[in-house]
């Protein structure tokens, strides 16, 4: 069943039950991994999903239910099960009502030189990369992720949006007896690929990382590598900037939009339309996404809404519902952008009196929502920096930090953007779909580190 025949069969479905409210929803899925180590590669898998997710309202009650399987198969059951849920589902705000089709922005998403990249090519340019970085007692592995996702919304209100992506995720580990690094690139385009220089990256921090040495527990300046920093971001979204945690009272700007919060440095945006990122036209409701101010100048502008919350709100949606329950999660910013500044690394380290420079966070977890408070480790090399200068490697240290904290301490921001994938957090293990993040090195004025052991 092609594309269009796909979104009118779902449009049929949304009216196949006069007197409620329906709204479909489907992805269509080709994902295929190349795993490799230095042996060469070890596995190449290819698999295709379709699933619908159905939404319906009755009497003023909103049910849900999804499905995996062929359309045809699962639509209708799929809708009978969302409409026996909405018997005791959550109420809705009075006069709600999906939302209404919207001019989706121009922006490409999809490529073909992505969607052509095939398991051969995908071996060969992998095989190369990992050859030209080879370095003594050094092992490279990891893997290169491919997607080609066809989205799909319909509803009783009119929506009808279609849109395609695709997508690479590739990602390196690098490994010595003392030490490990990780690199790692997403992007959608194939000409944005940089896998010799991801390769090189982790290479070279192993080698550099090895032997580290204890760290006496302390407070010290820090500056997290974007993938460091996108290790922490993930916990904004649902807890700071969504609507519904505005709405709960439980997010940290809360009543205080307007307020000099954080560093003047600090600037927070989501942009699902900028190809710097991972585009992508419209959200789960299929409403056209568009950029949103969330911290200027170290100062709360607001917070992104889906229909749910705008309705409660009488505002209008932003184009921020999420792929997940809408009533426990509630809308969620999953292309933040991290406004950069106008060092690099280099002179961001070259004004560290005594710190550290953290590439990546292993185990980072919410202990208190209500400050953004997360705990976790440093990890795939960490390094001490002395008048401005990298001394030497250090074994993993522990953290205890309020994120919002260290966005008030933010003393530093690089030029450079590194897009990556990370999952959507929230308290406790709670862990759900990956959101994009673009992101520079970030200096910090102080990091409270204690052993890890």
């Amino acid at each position: 069943m092609n594309q269009e025949k796909i979104l009118s069969r779902m449009v049929q479905g949304c009216w196949s039950k006069p007197g409620l409210q329906t709204e479909l929803s489907a992805e269509n899925v080709l994902y295929e991994v190349t795993k490799f180590n230095g042996e060469g590669i070890f596995q190449n898998l290819s698999e295709r999903r379709f699933r619908i997710k159905a939404r319906v309202i009755k009497q003023a009650r909103m049910g849900e239910a999804a499905a995996e399987g062929l359309l045809d198969e699962v639509i209708d059951r799929t809708i009978a099960k969302a409409i026996e849920a909405a018997e005791r589902g959550r109420p809705m705000p009075a006069g709600y009502h999906f939302p209404e089709s919207s001019l989706l922005p121009g922006v490409k998403t999809w490529f073909e030189e992505t969607a052509g990249f095939s398991p051969m090519e995908r071996a060969a340019r992998i095989k190369m990369a990992v050859k030209e970085a080879a370095a003594p007692g050094i092992e490279l592995s990891g893997s290169l992720h491919l997607s080609e996702t066809t989205r799909f919304v319909a509803n009783t209100s009119g929506m009808k949006s279609l849109g395609e992506t695709t997508e690479i995720n590739l990602n390196y580990i690098a490994e010595s007896a003392t030490s490990r690094a990780h690199a790692g690139q997403a992007c959608r385009d194939l000409i944005d690929l940089k896998e010799l220089d991801l390769a090189r990256e982790a290479v070279g921090r192993c080698l550099e990382a090895q032997n580290p040495q204890e760290l006496p527990p302390g407070e010290y300046e820090a500056i997290f590598l974007p993938n460091a920093l996108a290790d922490l971001t993930p916990f904004l979204g649902m807890l700071v900037f969504s609507a519904l945690a505005d709405q709960e009272r439980r997010s940290y700007i809360s009543g205080r939009l307007g307020e000099p919060l954080f560093s003047p440095l600090v600037d927070i945006w989501d942009d699902a339309t900028d190809p710097r990122g991972l585009a992508e036209p419209f959200d789960a409701e299929g409403v056209a996404k568009n950029r949103i101010e969330l911290v200027k100048a170290g100062v709360p502008q607001g917070f992104v809404h889906d229909s749910l919350t705008a309705a409660s709100a009488g505002v209008e949606t932003t184009g921020h519902a999420f792929p997940a329950t809408s009533a426990v999660y509630g809308p969620i910013p999953a292309h933040l952008f991290f406004g950069p500044g106008n060092k690099s690394l280099k002179e961001l380290i070259s004004e560290m009196e005594r710190g550290v420079l953290v590439s990546r966070l292993h185990y980072v977890r919410c202990l208190e929502a209500a400050s953004v408070r997360v705990g976790g480790v440093t990890g795939d090399g960490a390094f001490l920096v002395e008048r401005g200068r990298i001394v030497g490697p250090v074994r993993q240290m522990r953290f205890s930090e309020s994120i919002m904290d260290l966005l008030r301490r933010v003393d530093g921001v690089g030029r450079e953007w590194q897009t990556v994938r990370r999952q959507t957090q929230g308290p406790g293990p709670v862990s759900i779909y990956p959101s994009a993040f673009t992101l520079p090195a970030v200096k910090v004025e102080s990091l409270g580190l204690t052993a890890a052991g």
